[in-house]
């Protein structure tokens, strides 16, 4: 079981401790973290996301009392906050 767990976390964490060396020895300028930095966020990461989430086997039967539970608690919250700050939060012209 920690083998498993091993050999998920150990790549993540080789990534960062690399990117933590390159900064410290300034291996990159500031226009090529701010080019690399752009590329991950708005195209890298929301793609390997979108694959992840394409090759998941879904359950025959969902779950719909935890999707009520979370998604219910989330839109009370939501309501609550907005009825109770979102007058403060009006823009003026």
């Amino acid at each position: 079981m920690v083998g498993v767990v091993i050999d998920i976390v150990a790549p993540f964490f080789g990534v960062v401790i690399c990117g933590f060396i390159a900064g410290h020895v300034r291996l990159l300028d500031k226009a090529a973290i701010r080019g690399i930095s752009i590329y991950v966020f708005n195209l890298a990461i929301p793609l390997l996301l979108f694959y992840a989430m394409a090759k998941m086997d879904l359950p025959d039967v969902l779950p719909w009392s935890y999707l009520l539970a979370y998604y219910g608690c989330a839109l009370g919250f939501f309501a609550v906050a907005f009825t109770l700050w979102g007058p403060g939060f009006q823009i003026s012209p």
